[in-house]
């Protein structure tokens, strides 16, 4: 069962697609007759009430540590860990499902365990020392993380009744073959700092780090990651010492190098799999034989991704009572590690490659202050809000662009490009046709009782008709194709940020926080695929009301039929610029009110402290979004495609108490 977005089948989709009345079941006719219409979709309601979902986790974890202070200014640390955790999934479709009753797996159920066990070690030697004015802190370390992943998963089909669930998947009258998987890898790390203080007012710090992952080649094995950083107390200056608002008061810079390895423990290398689709019936018995195909092509030179970052910052406290800080960073990334294009004729259409490199620059600025501090009362105040643009400065050699599809729903779309990284513009921009409106009566000529497009107005089918969705033609040339496809979307706030309170009153304390996401746009699919004509057996947004019609033409969603001819948008062109909207939004994120026991009462119940409590997240969203959250995103290509929502589930409103006792 898949809830939310799938290229297949979706909960949320089923249930806004499905026919809006009473009652929710239906007879057996009307089964049939959707059958024959529209195989994908099935009552939802059946669906949830018929999958059975389990999910259990097993988690075993120890950690044992040293240490160890000699000669007075030396401390060694020694620690080592282990953890192991085994999750197991089952997922069973009874009869009245979807899966069930609409594909030739019929009644079937799936058991599927994961286990992970992680080894680690940190091992770190601290030297501190002080001379007059003079502070030294030197540290040098080493660590190492094995981590193996195993996989097994057991599946039987065509079960001839639901009745024994889960449990007893051995009388299926289909026989699958179980599927096992192994993986692993490891890090290993060595590292340096040294830092030097003056008199706690000018400080310096510069590390050294060495990581080599296995799951890159040899020869690419090792990332070298350097930083340094520099501060500049002023407050402790004499000029400064006499303005007693300022409390504190320091000048900050720094510049480092951080890499990212999270690919696939073997994306490096050329993999061969075998599963229980990739064989052969040969032979007179016709007899399976299991067939190996190659699931990863390799790039050599794969190697670490690397962020450069030069960053400057100030921090101010006045009066010890109201604490700035601002920050402006440029960070720079190159080398980036994604699943990007390849040419088609190698037989995979993505592999995962060092792709470019992208720049991120901005701000943020935080506030907090003590508003009101007495006995009985407080109240305090967080507030942060950070400014951040991207830019892609170059991809693969030679290439100016990718585009990408992110699969959403391809019966509905098929195959069409909706994102677009470009040299020059940030990473994932939406990308699709510009709305021109939709096409009337007076943009046509008859001629001899046939529908004509008037001179200068673009088409994009050989049969025209009043009704149709209109699009700019922006290369001009008399006909709306893929080279008319522009950016239509920027997924990027102009600024995010928090509002957090905190009051107390006597035994009470009361914590809200408020975030927000301003000038930012989602790709609304839901919009796309529900908000046209797709299936008549399908209900949709409530927007189809004002479907055009010749006597209801001031609308923007397009006809269904006129003069004969189908008017509904054809593969290529059904994403355009009317499905991207604003998804700006303050939410309410958290509300949480404590109560603690009084003193008196604590000494009667033996206890040094009691707090009850009561929280609740996701409270309300104020926003303009038609969708049921602007807080998304569920593209699967990460950050080629960002801010899709698509059969999204929202987040929940989630209540709850707490006690707290101390004995």
């Amino acid at each position: 069962m898949e809830v939310s977005g799938n290229t297949r089948n979706s909960v949320i989709r089923d249930a806004v697609s499905f026919r809006p009345v009473h009652p929710v079941n239906w007879s057996a006719d009307d089964e049939s007759a959707i059958v024959d219409q529209d195989p994908y979709l099935y009552d939802p309601v059946k669906t949830l009430r018929n999958t059975e979902r389990k999910r259990v986790d097993d988690v075993l974890s120890g950690s044992l540590g040293f240490n160890y202070k000699f000669l007075k200014k030396f401390d060694l640390n020694v620690s080592g860990n282990y953890r192991t955790s085994i999750i197991e999934n089952t997922i069973f479709h009874r009869a009245e499902t979807q899966e069930a009753s609409r594909t030739n797996r019929g009644i079937n159920g799936t058991i599927t365990d994961r286990r992970y066990n992680t080894f680690s070690t940190s091992n770190t030697l601290r030297y501190k020392d002080q001379k007059d004015k003079h502070n030294y802190t030197a540290l040098v370390g080493f660590e190492a993380q094995s981590r193996i992943y195993e996989f097994s998963e057991l599946r039987n089909t065509n079960l001839p009744t639901d009745q024994f669930g889960i449990y007893n998947l051995g009388v299926a009258t289909t026989a699958t073959i179980a599927q096992t998987a192994h993986s692993q890898n490891s890090l290993l790390s060595f590292f340096g700092r040294l830092n030097y203080a003056y008199n706690d007012r000018y400080l310096a710090t510069v590390n050294f780090r060495a990581d080599g992952s296995s799951k890159f080649r040899k020869e690419n094995r090792w990332g070298y990651f350097p930083s340094f950083s520099l501060a500049w107390r002023l407050s402790e200056e004499e000029f400064l010492k006499s303005i007693d608002a300022i409390s504190d008061l320091k000048l900050r810079a720094g510049w480092g190098v951080t890499g990212n390895n999270r690919i696939g423990d073997f994306d490096a290398y050329n993999l061969f799999s075998v599963n229980s689709s990739s064989g052969y019936i040969l032979g007179e018995g016709q007899s399976f034989s299991p067939g190996a195909y190659q699931s990863n092509m390799a790039v050599p030179n794969l190697r670490w991704e690397t962020t450069a970052q030069t960053n400057i910052g100030l921090d101010l406290e006045l009066s010890k009572r109201f604490n700035v800080t601002v920050d402006y960073y440029n960070k720079d990334t190159k080398d980036l590690l994604l699943n990007a294009d390849m040419a088609l004729s190698t037989g995979f259409d993505r592999v995962q490659q060092n792709v470019g490199q992208v720049s991120n620059r901005g701000a943020e600025f935080t506030f907090s202050s003590q508003n009101i501090r007495k006995k009985n009362f407080s109240w305090s105040t967080n507030f942060n809000i950070a400014f951040n643009k991207t830019k892609t400065i170059k991809l693969n050699s030679g290439q100016e662009q990718i585009l990408t599809d992110p699969q959403w729903d391809l019966q509905f779309m098929q195959t069409e490009y909706q994102y677009i990284t470009r040299v020059g513009q940030p990473v994932g921009m939406m990308y699709g046709f510009e709305f021109d409106g939709i096409y009337q009566v007076d943009d046509f000529v008859l001629n001899n009782g046939a529908y004509q497009l008037k001179d200068g107005v673009p088409s994009y089918r050989t049969v025209m008709r009043p009704g149709m969705v209109k699009f700019k033609d922006l290369n001009k040339d008399g006909v709306v194709d893929q080279t008319d496809r522009t950016i239509i979307g920027n997924p990027y706030p102009k600024h995010t940020g928090g509002l957090f309170n905190n009051f107390r009153y006597k035994a009470f304390d009361l914590q809200f926080l408020l975030q927000w996401a301003y000038d930012f746009d989602i790709l609304n699919g839901n919009k796309s695929e529900f908000g046209s004509i797709y299936q008549q057996s399908r209900n949709g947004l409530t927007s189809l009301s004002n479907i055009w019609t010749p006597t209801n033409t001031e609308t923007n969603i397009g006809g269904m039929r006129y003069d004969g001819v189908n008017l509904l948008t054809p593969f290529g062109y059904k994403l355009d610029s009317r499905h991207i909207d604003d998804g700006s939004y303050l939410k309410l994120k958290t509300v949480a009110l404590g109560y603690n026991l009084p003193n008196q009462l604590l000494r009667k119940l033996n206890l040094k402290k009691c707090r009850l409590s009561v929280s609740a997240q996701n409270l309300h969203t104020w926003t303009n979004y038609e969708g049921y959250d602007p807080d998304v995103s569920v593209g699967r290509y990460g950050a080629l495609t960002p801010r899709l929502d698509y059969s999204a589930y929202p987040q929940s409103i989630t209540i709850s108490g707490g006690i707290d006792i101390t004995f």
